[in-house]
């Protein structure tokens, strides 16, 4: 049984309306909507006022099932920016390696904007500064950022270099 079932049977057992039972806990009556139906879960402070209501634990509230399918989305989301950020970054280095080797100074700045991009993904794929791996790595995540600053850098300087000479 999901967190929004349990809620809407508690909620039918007490013989509450869904806009009375957002009235008692200080929320609208779409927060308990959305919560029904799944869509979206209550902050700590509303499963605490849910839990005294009802007389239940929070352990009875929420399942870990419902915690894991919370998370899923936030991991599918961060994965495909991940994806994103590798695509981009071997296109920046293909970009530039062509711009070097056919000394055409305009696919310079589709390297660059390539670079760009991968930074921006990498960025939206990283994990929650929470989480106790990232806690142990942020000396190579910003050297790795620095790296690809400088390349930017360069990029940039050898195209304006070579447009205007």
């Amino acid at each position: 049984m999901t967190f929004g079932e349990k809620l809407r049977q508690l909620r039918v057992q007490n013989g509450l309306t869904q806009e009375q039972l957002a009235a008692k806990i200080y929320v609208t009556r779409t927060a308990v909507s959305k919560w029904e139906t799944d869509r979206g879960y209550p902050s700590l402070d509303s499963l605490k006022m849910l839990s005294d209501m009802f007389g239940v634990s929070l352990d009875s509230l929420i399942s870990s099932a419902d915690i894991q399918n919370n998370r899923t989305p936030v991991k599918k989301r961060k994965r495909v920016f991940y994806i994103i950020s590798v695509l981009c970054l071997a296109a920046a280095a293909l970009l530039l390696l062509l711009a070097c080797f056919f000394n055409a100074p305009y696919l310079n700045i589709a390297g660059v904007g390539a670079a760009f991009m991968y930074a921006l993904s990498a960025v939206l794929s990283r994990r929650p500064a929470d989480s106790a791996k990232d806690n142990k790595t942020p000396a190579r995540y910003a050297l790795s950022r620095a790296a690809i600053a400088a390349v930017i850098a360069v990029a940039a300087i050898t195209t304006l270099v070579g447009i205007y000479v």
